[in-house]
């Protein structure tokens, strides 16, 4: 009897597998010394990254890739390939990578590469301290949540708001709106965060949440308190649709039952709406 193989599937990089087999915008499961690994053909190079999502470990082969990125089917973090580094949340930690060789027709892995060390600051005109506060708002305006500018100031000086609590203004609707979910806080914590330091950012990404219904999870890109159409594509009794909101023939919203991918697309032509 042939004993069950400990390996990852796939085959081993290390040994080289053709060029051929790894087609243009293609991805190839595979492992690197015992550890899961995706190669990645993007516009003409290669890329060895792991895989799978740090953060609920989501296979990141049935995500979505969008220039030197790729993107997590199940709760869309986003990764660099070029360095594993995390770039957008929900996700905190970096995926391995690895330095990748072509030779004679076939791809080598070899050693991984070093994490991605973050910028240092100066730290010349940086607060002596930084207070965070769980809640409250004493002080600043409020409307149905505490009231900041795109780059997450309230209007008291050098106090910001993140989270549960923000109203922000959505450059794609043109309302203030206010989002109650960990990934929405994770990413303006982090704009937040740098904006206290003097980097100016505008909180721009598109709101994203999910939700786990016993053995259904549920999808939603973009944002929209009102609307007047709704398509429905597809079957939501068999776990398989894509909602879409409008309100003056512009497309606000996007709700998937087990269509990841389409998902993911439309977080990706909301994006591309933003003002320069």
């Amino acid at each position: 009897m042939t004993e069950p193989s400990s390996l990852p599937p796939g085959p081993d990089l290390a040994h080289g597998v053709p060029l051929s087999d790894i087609v243009e915008g293609g991805m190839v499961i595979c492992h690197v010394g015992g550890e899961p690994a995706l190669l990645v053909n993007q516009a003409g190079e290669l890329f060895a990254i792991g895989a799978t999502c740090a953060h609920y470990g989501a296979p990141l082969a049935n995500g979505l890739l969008v220039n030197d990125t790729i993107r997590c089917p199940w709760h869309h973090a986003c990764f660099s390939l070029r360095t594993g580094q995390v770039l957008r949340q929900p996700a905190l930690s970096d995926l391995k990578c690895w330095r990748v060789e072509r030779r004679d027709g076939r791809v080598f892995v070899h050693e991984m590469l070093p994490v991605a060390q973050p910028p240092k600051l100066s730290t010349a005109g940086l607060p002596e301290s930084v207070v965070i506060i769980g809640g409250g708002a004493a002080g600043t305006a409020m409307d149905r949540g505490v009231v900041v500018d795109a780059f997450l100031r309230t209007n008291a000086t050098d106090v910001y708001a993140a989270g549960d609590i923000a109203r922000w203004p959505d450059w794609r609707t043109g309302d203030n709106i206010r989002v109650e979910h960990w990934v929405v806080a994770e990413r303006q914590g982090v704009v937040a965060a740098r904006n206290i330091l003097g980097r100016g950012q505008r909180f721009a990404a598109v709101p994203f949440f999910w939700s786990q219904q016993y053995d259904m999870s549920i999808n939603y890109v973009g944002h929209a308190e009102h609307w007047d159409r709704v398509e429905i594509d597809g079957y939501p009794a068999a776990h398989d649709c894509m909602v879409t909101y409008w309100r003056n023939d512009k497309r606000l919203a996007v709700a998937t039952v087990g269509r990841d991918l389409e998902s993911l697309r439309a977080e990706v032509t909301f994006e591309k709406e933003a003002p320069a």
